[in-house]
């Protein structure tokens, strides 16, 4: 049954999973945090990192299994999941993970000119790692964005048929 349901087989543990990695990374980044006895440093937030680069992997392969599901006729055409995707535009994803790249860039050229100023010496790593996870994870994003963005472009083109989604119009009377 999960495989007719794609929003609650991936989409929501995905978000989720973003949800818990961004939320972690939020409260690490600044310092160590502790709960009770339990110390949360920089090995929770590589782990948090993780969570968030995993949990948008999940949620883009969500809206692809939903979309084919549409193309394909497995579920019924829905508009509103239609006018969703159609917003989101090669052009608007690439120029917001252009912009996310470009941050986790300098954060970690920054990281780097840190470490060029001490002559590639050893340096503090909870305060590298605090620099660079969040950094690396902006830069993983990113170019996890521009590829699903034009995967997703893909799976809009136009066949010699027609539009897909057309078809799924004719093919679902409900819509």
């Amino acid at each position: 049954m999960l495989l007719h349901s794609p929003r609650w087989l991936f989409i929501v543990p995905g978000l989720i999973m973003m949800i818990v990695g961004l939320l972690g990374e939020a409260i690490l980044i600044p310092g160590m945090f502790k709960i009770g006895n339990v110390s949360l440093d920089v090995h929770t937030l590589l782990v948090m990192a993780f969570l968030l680069i995993l949990g948008l992997q999940i949620v883009f392969t969500g809206i692809f299994a939903k979309l084919y599901s549409y193309i394909t006729g497995i579920l019924p055409y829905d508009e509103k999941f239609d006018r969703i995707i159609k917003s989101l535009t090669l052009e608007k994803l690439l120029i917001t993970c252009l912009i996310l790249g470009t941050i986790g860039f300098s954060g970690f050229l920054y990281t780097l000119w840190e470490w060029y100023k001490v002559n590639f010496s050893a340096l503090n790593y909870q305060i590298t790692m605090r620099q660079l996870i969040p950094s690396l994870t902006l830069i993983a994003i990113s170019i996890q964005g521009i590829f699903n963005g034009f995967m997703l472009s893909i799976l809009f083109l136009s066949t010699k048929r027609s539009n897909p989604i057309e078809v799924n119009k004719k093919i679902n009377p409900r819509s």
